[in-house]
């Protein structure tokens, strides 16, 4: 047990929050909250200790219990991997329909549904994709479900392939047809989905085609050559 009396500012705060995380994580969350009280005006540190245990567990309940006392206005990204680790533990105990149900609290929101399809098999593309046109369909913003399938192409590819993998041409074609003249963000959302997926493509003419389509130079300069072509080396060669 540390000596309160002896610590004081950050020393105090980081002693008491290492005893609030070892009780909360021992499955002590009344000790655990008796300890984060103690901090006093961080109090809040405390209990985001205790909510980052909940939310790994799924627990939404437990981890919606003490939001006043998260001051949720304070640190927001701190507040934002909390939100995103609750919706990734539901995902993880109860299913994608549990965590996306979660999201639709208003402390929480839409940004963080796609987080709902974190515990699926990675790499399972085609899965994804029926799941997407089917059950989940619109449940997504465009951008947020191109990434989902993007990333699980990724996951799916080997190394340096021969050819396209298949369903990568529709996602390519989809992720083009996003107008880069949105704004910045959406514009840089795009080029980096489209550089991102450079290790996936096989064919020289779709290297070719997403070349043509980034807006951003070092994309442009970058995405030359097929992974196959330069093994142990970035897109350039270099």
């Amino acid at each position: 047990m540390y000596n309160t009396e002896r610590l004081s500012g950050k020393q105090y705060r980081g002693a008491l929050g290492q005893l609030v995380l070892n009780r909360a994580q021992a499955g002590d969350l009344e000790g655990a909250r008796a300890e984060a009280d103690l901090i006093g005006a961080y109090s809040w540190t405390g209990y985001r200790d205790i909510a980052a245990v909940l939310a790994d567990g799924g627990d939404v309940r437990g981890f919606f219990a003490d939001w006043k006392r998260y001051a949720a206005v304070r640190s927001r990204d701190w507040m934002t991997d909390l939100k995103r680790r609750l919706v990734i533990g539901v995902a993880r105990n109860e299913g994608w329909r549990a965590a996306l149900a979660v999201t639709r609290d208003r402390r929480l929101g839409p940004q963080f549904a796609r987080y709902s399809f974190s515990a699926l098999p990675e790499d399972d593309v085609e899965g994804l994709q029926r799941l997407l046109e089917g059950e989940a369909a619109g449940v997504l913003p465009e951008q947020d479900e191109l990434s989902l399938l993007a990333r699980a192409v990724r996951a799916a590819t080997g190394d340096a392939p021969e050819r396209d993998p298949p369903l990568l041409g529709a996602i390519v074609d989809r992720i083009v047809a996003v107008d880069p003249a949105t704004d910045k963000d959406t514009m840089r959302w795009r080029d980096g989905e489209l550089f991102a997926l450079w290790p996936a493509y096989g064919e020289q003419a779709t290297l070719d085609r997403v070349r043509k389509a980034v807006r951003t130079p070092y994309y442009k300069r970058e995405l030359r050559r097929l992974a196959r072509d330069v093994r142990g080396k970035g897109p350039d060669g270099g």
